[in-house]
């Protein structure tokens, strides 16, 4: 089960977020709300929530501030911003204390579901204990500095439509040849292997929550395809069967 922390200090807002999440019949907890930043401090460290959904706007302590402090001991939980402010200085902010996402009132429904769906995929990914945390450093090890951020930013952008070796390249400030270079060399894979890779698994762990009942269209669109039918194939290849009969027959698979 997922423990989730509603923050915003608008009542109607935070039994508004409860309804549409309740509604979504995923394996979600709302643990606490609260109406203030203080208080919302307060009941993280007492619940330590998996997602927190926090508005900027709140007394006391504002929701970045509170973000902020937050990091420090959740690092592995995952924020939603979900605000009236639509103003470019608070998505810059947000961006850089790596808030998963950022959402603006009204609040749509379906966006949120496939957020929220997103953040479950990539809180599965998290390591669970200090003993896994060693593991994955002890494994980074064996990469270079530029590979290790290479694929901590593509193990989180992978559902972005457009995600290209040019636009990684450019976002790290060196040659798209010379990256994809190295990732053949450390990673054994090309960019488009890789990026595949990442998102045929982060499918599968979807189509396996049959908690969620999400679509083959659905799961598609989340892990950065946009044809369906594109997907499919993809998948078949990779897998060896169709997404649908990947869903069908995942009770009898060894996972």
């Amino acid at each position: 089960m997922w423990k989730v922390l509603i923050a915003d200090d608008e009542p109607k807002i935070r039994k508004g977020l409860k309804r549409i999440i309740e509604s979504f019949n995923l394996e979600l907890e709302i643990v606490a709300e609260a109406e203030e930043g203080e208080m919302a401090l307060d009941l993280a460290k007492e619940h330590r929530p998996h997602i927190l959904l926090v508005d900027i706007n709140m007394p006391f302590l504002d929701g970045l501030g509170f973000i902020e402090k937050v990091h420090d001991f959740l690092p592995y939980s995952i924020v939603i911003i979900i605000t009236g402010y639509d103003e470019f200085r608070y998505a810059q902010r947000a961006i850089k204390l790596q808030v998963f996402d950022y959402l603006l009132k009204p609040i749509n429904s379906e966006e949120l579901k496939n957020i929220i769906i997103k953040g479950i995929v990539h809180l599965q990914n998290q390591p669970k204990n200090m003993e896994n945390i060693d593991v994955i450093n002890n494994n980074e090890e064996e990469y270079s500095p530029i590979v290790v951020l290479l694929k901590n930013y593509m193990d989180s952008h992978y559902m972005q439509e457009d995600l290209s070796l040019h636009e990684v390249a450019d976002k790290f400030d060196i040659s798209p040849s010379y990256l994809g270079k190295l990732m053949k060399h450390e990673l054994g894979k090309t960019f488009i292997e890789y990026l595949t890779e990442i998102r045929i698994e982060n499918a599968k762990k979807m189509l396996r929550e049959e908690n969620i009942g999400i679509k083959i269209h659905e799961v598609a669109q989340l892990v950065g395809y946009s044809s369906q039918h594109y997907f499919s194939r993809v998948f078949k290849k990779e897998v060896g069967v169709s997404p649908i009969e990947y869903k069908q027959n995942i009770k009898i698979e060894p996972l």
